[in-house]
């Protein structure tokens, strides 16, 4: 079945088709066809490898001031962490920031708006043994203090978030209770 996108009402001509799963793998045959994309470019400070696996949630997100905020996974170091990083609206990007600061793997990132330039970061983190999803706020350009979201017996990954367009967020992730199937919990 294919899945299109759309920015800004228009679609960006991307569809994903025979999506299966093979073995641990998913894989999917990408269509794309890139009218107006720009070149790819190379993010200004440290950078890291590509860490983890990938996520439901969004990564990037068009802010109504018009800067671009996207987040990652990345190994520095031998660890991964989440990394933000900003694009202003004149198109400069901003250095990485570092999101989680426990020192234990941090994946799977996602993001949502929060209004103005305020956004939200969720991921799953390892730092108190099982994977537990965790939060933290950026508002008016300062980081605030890290909020650990579930204690679970059991597994909390895959993270994804969307605002209601009332001011709340709302949250879906993939937990999986010790010796049973994974479940989606809102």
């Amino acid at each position: 079945m294919p899945s299109l996108r759309a920015i800004n009402g228009t679609y960006t001509h991307t569809a994903l088709e025979n999506i299966r799963v093979d073995g641990d793998s998913l894989r999917v045959l990408a269509r794309v066809q890139p009218i107006g994309w720009k070149p790819v470019v190379s993010l200004p400070g440290p950078h890291g490898s590509p860490s983890g696996g990938s996520t439901p949630g969004q990564r990037a997100l068009r802010l109504p001031t018009g800067e671009i905020a996207v987040v990652a996974s990345e190994s520095r170091g031998g660890n991964a962490l989440v990394a933000f990083r900003r694009r202003s609206a004149t198109g400069a990007w901003g250095p990485p920031e570092d999101v989680n600061t426990s020192g234990a793997p941090a994946l799977e990132p996602t993001i949502a708006p929060l209004g103005g330039s305020d956004v939200a970061v969720f991921w799953s983190d390892t730092r108190d043994g099982a994977y537990e999803l965790y939060y933290r706020a950026r508002r008016q350009g300062a980081w605030m203090p890290e909020v650990r979201l579930t204690d679970l017996d059991g597994s909390s990954r895959y993270p994804a978030a969307a605002p209601d367009g009332s001011g709340g967020l709302h949250l879906a992730w993939l937990y999986t209770p010790p010796a049973s199937n994974p479940r989606v919990y809102y």
